[in-house]
């Protein structure tokens, strides 16, 4: 199987989640499945799964990058619907200065709605990447 991979740039103060949320919209997603980071031994995940599955770990939504992934080359692995196991490695290839004229643009949380395309034209990129269409589900 040939690998897929993406690069993308993130502010070293964003949350898991946030990195997560990034995720998604980089992989082409639509956040339909549970997620959970591994760093280490260290589980970061929501506090929901750490709750039902009685773990220690951190929650994702608290914990910023930057507690964590301190030096360039270090990596972890974020696994993505459980029931099919995609699981990921992430390596932190560089930390590059903070321009203070780049626009970093922010991308949605939990509750919005933004696709990817949506989020390539609001970043003013002409070239669209190919997207699957949103699974259509069924209404009793």
């Amino acid at each position: 199987m040939t690998p897929i991979w993406r690069r993308f740039q993130v502010r070293h103060d964003i949350t898991f989640r946030q990195l997560h949320n990034t995720l998604q919209v980089v992989m082409g997603w639509w956040d339909y499945h549970l997620h959970l980071f591994h760093y280490g031994q260290l589980l970061i995940t929501d506090d929901n799964t750490l709750a039902e599955w009685g773990e220690e770990g951190l929650r994702d939504d608290t914990t910023p990058l930057n507690k964590l992934l301190r030096y360039e080359g270090v990596s972890l692995t974020y696994e993505y619907d459980f029931g099919d196991s995609w699981v990921h490695e992430l390596v932190l290839e560089a930390m590059l200065p903070e321009e203070a004229t780049a626009v970093y643009t922010p991308l949605p949380g939990r509750g919005t709605r933004l696709s990817a395309r949506r989020l390539w034209r609001r970043l003013g990129l002409r070239t669209v990447p190919h997207s699957h269409p949103r699974p259509q589900t069924q209404r009793a």
